[in-house]
């Protein structure tokens, strides 16, 4: 069920910035250093939903955060409202 989620989610908010011209990378290509998480993270917690999605990325791959599936699904979440309100 949670794979479903994450997957529903993901769908949609690549769909979201794709339609606004945004770029976003693809989980394999998915490079972040530990300077961008110092970025990203105020800005998801200001309401980014781009930001919001690109750390529910780091969380759910481990890219400059330890792996948390649960959070990133928080952050997902949090990402979907957001581009909806947008």
């Amino acid at each position: 069920m949670k794979r479903l989620l994450f997957f529903t989610i993901s769908i949609f908010l690549w769909g979201n910035a794709f339609s606004q011209s945004q770029v976003v990378s693809k989980p394999q290509s998915f490079n972040i250093q530990q300077k961008d998480i110092n970025k990203i993270i105020p800005a998801a917690e200001r309401g980014d939903d781009i930001a919001q999605f690109n750390l529910a990325e780091c969380y759910f791959l481990g890219k400059g955060v330890a792996k948390d599936e649960e959070l990133a699904l928080q952050w997902y979440k949090k990402a979907l409202l957001n581009s909806c309100k947008n």
